[in-house]
């Protein structure tokens, strides 16, 4: 039996991915990492020693993971998991911060916070507060995620307004520039459709999903955003803070997030109206064997 950590983090989610890179900052390869979603089979975690960072399975499950893994902690912000999993020993919920910070904050609570784990929270929760953070998280964006890189990005991300801070913020001016003229021409392609009975702006968009969903949000109860991978469609919804709270919407689909932003999938566009998806519960798939 492997004695490596088990580290399961939100999949295709910066957030996600810095939790899990604070813990290869920590562990290196003294521990397995394994980019999880809902709707999936989750891996096998019988006698290991398991974080999941990010990212919270439905209670039923959680409960089954508990009680097959050695140990279990649950790093997690998002609103819909903390009502279902809230009250949970092993469950650790800050809605204050990203999933990338709480794990930081919890390998390392005597060291600063890296600035570009801050980065990727001010644009997770939506805040936009630090300075130039659309150049430089274009830039960032601009990299293949993998540990080596985002190492590589820590270093030049050593403080604002350095000299590699600038070359960053550089490198960012002329993406975020052409990820702008992209997103206005790909909006113009929204139309109105029925989600739960209500008349919803949507888009068809394999990228930049939470730009233009929180655009076409502004004015209505909420927006989405979608794309089809060839088995599902992946849903991602935002609404502004008049707005409705998509948590709940997304979980009608088996999906959650938080009140302003959240996500789910579905194998038929018809479900949007009905909320009866096809989409098998992930307590139906039988636990998939680890490498």
């Amino acid at each position: 039996m492997s004695e490596k950590i088990m580290v399961l983090y939100h999949a295709n989610c910066p957030d996600g991915f810095g939790a899990a890179w604070s813990f290869w900052r920590k562990f290196g390869l003294n521990a397995e990492y394994f980019p999880v979603t809902h709707g999936h089979e989750r891996p096998d975690v019988k006698d290991r020693n398991v974080f999941i960072v990010d990212f919270s399975y439905d209670r039923t499950i959680m409960l089954e993971m508990e009680q097959e893994a050695k140990s279990l902690i649950v790093l997690d912000h998002h609103k819909s998991a903390e009502e279902s999993c809230g009250d949970l020993p092993f469950c650790h919920f800050d809605m204050n911060h990203s999933g990338a910070y709480l794990a930081w904050n919890h390998l390392f609570p005597d060291d600063n916070v890296p600035l570009l784990i801050k980065y990727v929270e001010d644009r997770d929760l939506w805040k936009w507060e630090l300075s130039h953070a659309e150049e430089i998280l274009s830039a960032v964006d601009s990299f293949e995620k993998t540990f080596e890189n985002w190492d590589m990005l820590h270093g030049y991300l050593d403080a604002a307004e350095s000299i590699r801070w600038k070359r960053v913020k550089t490198m960012g001016e002329g993406i975020l520039q052409y990820k702008r003229n992209l997103i206005k021409t790909l909006i113009k392609n929204h139309y109105i459709t029925n989600i739960l009975g209500k008349e919803i702006p949507i888009v068809n968009a394999p990228f930049f999903q939470s730009e233009m969903a929180s655009a076409l949000a502004e004015g209505q109860p909420f927006a989405a955003a979608y794309y089809f991978n060839g088995e599902v469609y992946n849903f991602s919804l935002r609404s502004k803070e008049d707005g409705e709270d998509v948590s709940k919407v997304a979980a009608v689909f088996g999906g959650g997030g938080h009140k302003n932003a959240s996500g789910f999938r579905i194998t038929d566009l018809s479900e949007l109206t009905t909320g009866e998806t096809n989409e098998p519960k992930e307590n139906e798939s039988k636990p998939k064997e680890s490498n």
